[in-house]
């Protein structure tokens, strides 16, 4: 008996890792020194750890829970500033009505914000701000919204630095960072492989070749589904979609 080969390199990346998840889990069941692989094996597990970071990286959400909870926090903010502003219209000062009447046509014009995508209600916020200070600095004073715009600006600062966080974070992993870790992570499965398969030839045992029948269970399953794959696009080909 000996252990298979298949074409791990056409396999997706989600695929890919599985496969080395189970793999690993066989040998940690058989053990490596069972299998004569125990130098072979912290390199292994090393280059299998290193891809699942980085795998959780490109699949992770850029939508995590903190960047919600901070948008819900300048939603919030957002919409007691604006109700500030329509509170002053009702006041018995009529100049304070009369500013009040002048900021809310600003904040008529970029509608509800918080109703708007991610980046669109950052720069909108960013926006709105920089024209209330420019324009209206005397009405804002009046209406006593200082302290409601720099909040504002505050959370509106935060969620964008979540979401700066989060797009250095992604671009720390590249698909050619995984490229590599995969040669890498072939190159050293490929040895164990060639070392179990000498330990069948010259030294059997119910072990290895226990761990060998479950790995070849394990290839014919990835080898069907690229058999299959690569049928469809055949298949397509032909009728030339």
């Amino acid at each position: 008996m000996q252990i298979n080969t298949f074409s791990k390199s056409k396999l997706h990346n989600s695929e890919y890792f599985q496969f080395f998840t189970e793999e690993k889990d066989l040998i940690d069941l058989a053990t490596p020194a069972a299998l004569g692989i125990a130098p072979q094996y912290p390199a292994f597990v090393t280059k299998y750890y290193l891809l699942d970071d980085n795998l959780k990286l490109i699949f992770k959400s850029p939508v995590t829970a903190e960047r919600v909870e901070a948008d819900h926090v300048r939603d919030n903010t957002f919409a007691g500033t604006h109700g500030a502003v329509q509170n002053a219209k009702h006041h018995f000062n009529p100049e304070i009505v009369k500013a009040a009447g002048r900021v809310a046509i600003v904040f008529d014009t970029y509608g509800n914000i918080a109703h708007k995508s991610y980046n669109e209600e950052t720069a909108d916020i960013f926006n709105l701000l920089r024209e209330l200070r420019t324009h209206h600095a005397p009405d804002i004073e009046l209406l006593g919204l200082l302290p409601w715009l720099e909040k504002l600006e505050a959370d509106n600062l935060y969620f964008e630095s979540l979401t700066k966080e989060r797009i250095d974070e992604m671009a720390k992993v590249s698909e050619d960072t995984v490229k590599a870790i995969r040669l890498d992570l072939n190159a050293i499965h490929d040895d164990i492989v060639a070392r179990v398969n000498a330990r069948l030839l010259l030294m059997p045992d119910d072990i290895c070749e226990n761990f060998a029948r479950k790995l070849n269970a394990c290839i014919k399953l990835y080898a069907d589904t690229l058999a299959q794959r690569s049928g469809r696009r055949h298949e397509q080909n032909d009728l030339g979609i």
